[in-house]
């Protein structure tokens, strides 16, 4: 272990003996878990729920491998190529939560109040017990207090910083991008009109990133990186359920009922596209270039493994059960990686990280049903 102080905190980076080693030991735990995990695809829908939570593991997933590979471990080959894409697994999260609540307010409106308190209120309750649990536990064992402004800010979802090595849970950063747009989301989407609220959303967080405000300029240029996202959910959302579509999306499965030969050739062929582009936009992913390039790319990756994901004829339980909780494993990872590690000190590295996805998931099912608690006597966060 590498011990680096910073400030009152004692960060401790994990030093790994043969690095590709411990990736290919992990590599094959992941494999395995996923292979098990193929199931017969049960849904028919177009984008079911059960797909948004596969999509949600993968998210989380790159996230927090990205966390492990390039900044918990001295050496970046640990979980190389499993570590790249850590922005794409932002934009991810970013687009499904555009494209659920666009549908959500398609098939069923809600006053901004009422939005609000349905939708908003479940993005703070589980950050609220995250940071009571981490303010508290620096405080008790670290002897580590934070200056009262930034802990307030926190506790309404306004991170300043982005400090991977000094702040109390410097990925949170995410949650300020995100709050802008369910704060703005009820003001200007109309469910006649998606795409044109698409825009609206997308122009009002340009403006965000753009206007460069002095209390947010420390993380405005990873909100710069990733403020497409969002209202790219919200134009997939219009497109997925306007009527136009769905009735040209009817006759084309007419047209091709009895032409079975077609539709395999055709699904072949747009996932050999999506497969080259993934692979390709994977790796040469712009990090370092114009911020416009960059974020480009990565939306291109996001919807290469969404087609991915929608043309696949099965259903991956392992990134399913991940993605239910990966809100939860956003909020808890870490922390308790960095500052708390209970694993890395004592066992291989490869088995080490499979340990945590393990711990992280139990963890997030504690605190979804601790969140589940508190909500079931608010009668205005139901729905």
């Amino acid at each position: 272990m590498l011990a680096i102080n910073c400030g009152q905190i004692t960060f401790m980076q994990i030093e790994i003996l043969n690095p590709i080693l411990q990736t290919q030991i992990f590599s094959l735990i992941f494999v395995m878990a996923i292979l098990i995990s193929i199931r017969k695809k049960p849904d028919k829908e177009f984008f079911p729920i059960s797909l948004t939570n596969e999509l949600k593991g993968v998210a989380i997933l790159a996230v927090v491998f990205s966390h492990i590979g390039y900044f918990l471990a001295t050496d970046t080959r640990f979980l190389f190529p499993l570590s790249i894409l850590a922005g794409v697994g932002v934009d991810m999260f970013l687009f499904l939560s555009g494209y659920g609540l666009a549908v959500s307010a398609i098939k069923k409106t809600l006053s901004p109040v009422q939005f609000y308190l349905k939708r908003v209120i479940k993005i703070f309750i589980p950050m609220w017990f995250v940071l009571i649990a981490f303010f508290s536990l620096d405080w008790f064992i670290l002897h580590q207090t934070y200056p009262i402004a930034e802990v307030a800010q926190s506790f309404i979802g306004f991170f300043k910083e982005a400090d991977l090595f000094g702040d109390v849970n410097s990925p949170l950063w995410f949650i300020t991008l995100l709050l802008f747009y369910y704060l703005v989301f009820p003001l200007v989407f109309k469910k006649d009109h998606p795409i044109l609220s698409a825009l609206v959303l997308f122009f009002g967080g340009y403006f965000l990133i753009d206007f460069n405000f002095e209390t947010v300029w420390r993380v405005n240029h990873l909100h710069r990186l990733h403020f497409m996202a969002f209202p790219l959910g919200v134009v997939f959302a219009g497109l997925v359920v306007a009527p136009k579509v769905k009735n040209y999306i009817q006759v084309l499965r007419n047209y091709l009922s009895n032409k079975e030969w077609l539709v395999v050739l055709s699904k072949l062929l747009l996932a050999s596209i999506a497969f080259a582009g993934f692979l390709y936009f994977g790796i040469n992913s712009g990090v370092g270039q114009e911020p416009w390039l960059e974020q480009n790319i990565k939306i291109i990756t996001v919807l290469s493994i969404v087609i991915l994901f929608l043309l696949k004829p099965f259903s991956l339980r392992f990134f399913s059960l991940v993605g239910i909780y990966s809100y939860e494993i956003y909020l808890l990872h870490w922390p308790i990686m960095y500052r708390y590690d209970i694993f890395y000190a004592w066992l291989p590295a490869g088995v080490a990280t499979a340990c945590y996805i393990g711990l992280f998931v139990l963890l997030g099912f504690g605190l979804q049903k601790l969140t589940g608690l508190i909500t079931k006597y608010l009668p205005f966060t139901k729905g």
